[in-house]
């Protein structure tokens, strides 16, 4: 249960928020039609790959710093 908090916790951090804010931003602009598909797809997926890229190098870091 302690885990299940603490990775609940991470998901609030900042960059998680902005993160999220800014996907349901050009998602809303998508559906209601003020971004096109392409910037839509351009957008959404930078963000994402950008975002799980700095956590999994986050992750190695603290990983090879543990060893």
């Amino acid at each position: 249960m302690k885990t299940i908090l603490e990775n609940i916790a991470k998901l609030f951090k900042v960059k998680s928020i902005i993160t999220l804010m800014l996907i349901s931003a050009i998602t809303l602009g998508f559906i209601r039609g003020d971004v096109t598909s392409e910037v839509f797809v351009s957008l959404a997926s930078s963000v994402v790959t950008y975002y799980f890229t700095k956590n999994n190098v986050s992750r190695e870091t603290t990983d090879q710093q543990e060893s």
